[in-house]
Parts: structure tokens; sequence; C-alpha cells
């Protein structure tokens, strides 16, 4: 029984150490977004944070500059946070922002569903400036 146990110990262990983080969860507050107003935004991933060297969100248009999130050391939990001022001079619209996230080893995290953005491929934020 012992070597089927050390033997499993032996495989499954350097999967979890170097599995990928994913997202899990991201949140966007408030949900109704006007020009001025402050918004956060929190990404959830699966894994360990030290695993993340840097999450950030990149404007598709490119007409702002990046967003670094920064980790949420108030939990436990690998989620990772950032609170913007939105321009006074947004236009009202639909905007799309890719979200960038590096690994420890300074890799980009890619999720198969966003593989082909340009600039980040770990997800997608959308929303909606009023």
């Amino acid at each position: 029984m012992r070597p089927i146990a050390t033997l499993l110990l032996v495989l499954l262990l350097p999967t979890a150490m170097f599995a990928k983080p994913k997202v899990k969860h991201i949140r966007i507050e408030p949900t109704l977004i006007s020009p001025g107003q402050q918004v956060t935004v929190t990404i959830e991933f699966s894994g360990r944070d030290k695993d993340i060297k840097y999450v950030e969100i990149i404007p598709r248009d490119r007409e702002k500059p990046n967003i670094l999130l920064q980790r949420d050391r108030k939990t436990k939990r690998n989620i990772w946070k950032a609170t913007v001022a939105v321009p006074e001079d947004a236009k009202k619209g639909f905007y799309e922002l890719e979200l960038k996230v590096t690994d420890r080893f300074g890799d980009q995290v890619v999720d198969r569903k966003y593989k082909k953005q340009k600039y980040g491929k770990a997800g997608l934020l959308k929303f909606e400036i009023i």
C-alpha cells in the first residue's frame, strides 16, 4: 500500500506545484459606472498568490494606461485589486479590458478562451459607462 501512495505523491505533487493560476471570479463595483466615479476591480484566482508576479488590465483601445492590480493582503485567498477613478471626460459606451497575468516564472498565463487576444490572454473585463 505504501508504494502506491508514494507513487501517487510523486506523480501529483509536481502538477500541483506548477499548475498555472486561473481566474475564478471577476467583480467590478459599482456595476453602473459614471465619469468621475471610483471603480474597484477585484479578481480572484485559483492557486497560491506567490504563483503570480503581476496582474494588469489593459484597455483594448490603448488610449488609457494599463492598470496594475495589487495583492489583497487582508485575505488568505488569492485576490488582487485595483481602485481607479474613471476620467471626467470618459465617453459613454461599452468598454473591454484585457486581463494580463504574469506567473512567477515570467510567463504570461493563457486561458484557451482568450488566447487570441492581443494584449492579455487570461481574461476579459466588460463594462459600460453611463
